[in-house]
């Protein structure tokens, strides 16, 4: 049985409408949410938020559901912000924040298990995403960076969910440096659960997510619900008591002279003012 929404209205929850930038299937007991906006490399907006907390109510709503699959079309996972959607003034980046805060909490505070299946870039906010899912398979095209200082900002709101899932040698790196690493340095430093050497077949990150998804169906689901929150407790309660600070600190960020030059040399492709490389 399977049950597909773009266009038409998802059972339990509203319409995800035409234009939504994330897709919505049920396929078995696998609600399938796919990141849909290859256009501008499914950057974090208002818009994908919004689709993408509908589509987990929706699955949380469907008793068929037992786990929730988390996937991309085009080579990139997710850029990070959409910076052309998310506003220059102090309230928009602080409306951002707050939308992105509630985003990570519905994942980790979902009662059905999230798998993400990353098989291409991940950059800045798209992070925070990856870190909020339960386990996450990443393919050969993957690659992950925490990107926000080379345009003058700072991975402040995914920090309380980032963090938790690296260690602190890797964080001090990658937070500071910006640098891209590859899906084994991911592994390496426990960010994700397993790499898949494969594109396609049982051995692809996909076929991997397959088969833990055979283990969720027959596992009871109070029980994962109740097993995944004792997991997650630690993140919750430190996004939880640091949301607020972080959000203004992103907001002081992403309103500074710094990252004015940096986005600004970002859309132009030109090198920050800064870099002396």
């Amino acid at each position: 049985m399977s049950e597909s929404v773009s266009g038409g209205g998802v059972p339990g929850a509203g319409p995800l409408g035409g234009d939504s930038p994330v897709l919505y299937e049920v396929e078995g007991c696998v609600a399938h949410v796919t990141l849909d906006s290859p256009s501008n490399r499914n950057a974090i907006s208002p818009a994908l938020i919004d689709s993408l907390l509908e589509a987990f109510q929706a699955a949380e709503e469907n008793a068929q559901v037992r786990s929730v699959r988390l996937s991309h079309t085009g080579n990139t996972f997710c850029a990070g912000a959409d910076l052309k959607a998310t506003g220059t003034s102090v309230e928009a980046q602080r409306h951002m924040g707050e939308k992105m805060a509630q985003l990570l909490l519905a994942m980790l505070e979902h009662p059905k298990p999230i798998v993400a299946v990353v098989d291409g870039h991940v950059r800045a906010g798209g992070m925070g995403i990856i870190a909020a899912a339960d386990s996450v398979f990443a393919g050969p095209a993957a690659t992950f960076g925490l990107s926000e200082v080379r345009i003058g900002v700072t991975p402040a709101l995914v920090s309380a969910v980032v963090l938790p899932r690296m260690t602190q040698r890797s964080a001090s790196r990658w937070f500071i440096g910006g640098e891209t690493f590859s899906a084994h340095e991911a592994l390496e430093v426990g960010f994700i659960t397993e790499v898949c050497s494969e594109s396609e077949g049982d051995k692809s990150a996909s076929g991997v997510a397959g088969q833990l998804e055979q283990a969720f169906a027959k596992s009871a689901p109070r029980a994962m619900a109740e097993s995944k929150k004792l997991v997650n407790a630690p993140v919750v309660s430190k996004l939880v008591a640091e949301r607020d600070a972080l959000v203004e600190l992103s907001c002081r960020m992403f309103m500074s002279e710094e990252a004015r030059a940096g986005v600004q040399a970002f859309q132009k492709r030109q090198p920050a003012p800064w870099d002396v490389s």
